[in-house]
């Protein structure tokens, strides 16, 4: 990620086993794999935390789930 940006957003995604960081006008500027499904669709909060910080982001506050099963957090870059 070259540009830098004022909000980013971070949703896993389970369908795709994917973190899906959005810019603050919605375009999608990275997706990170997350591997094969989990058991039940969950995954470690230190996992995430771990993923973004492989792509140069870092968690800002803390996940919140969704009403999907999934989850959301504020991300910036590092």
């Amino acid at each position: 990620m070259h540009h830098a940006y004022s909000s980013l957003t971070a949703y896993l995604d389970l369908d795709a086993c994917a973190l899906v960081v959005s810019a603050d006008d919605g375009r999608t500027v990275q997706r990170i794999d997350l591997g094969p499904p989990r058991p039940h669709g969950y995954y470690e909060p230190d996992q995430l935390e771990a993923a973004l910080v492989e792509v140069d982001l870092r968690l800002v506050g803390q996940w919140i789930r969704d009403g999907d099963g999934g989850a959301v957090a504020d991300v910036t870059q590092r």
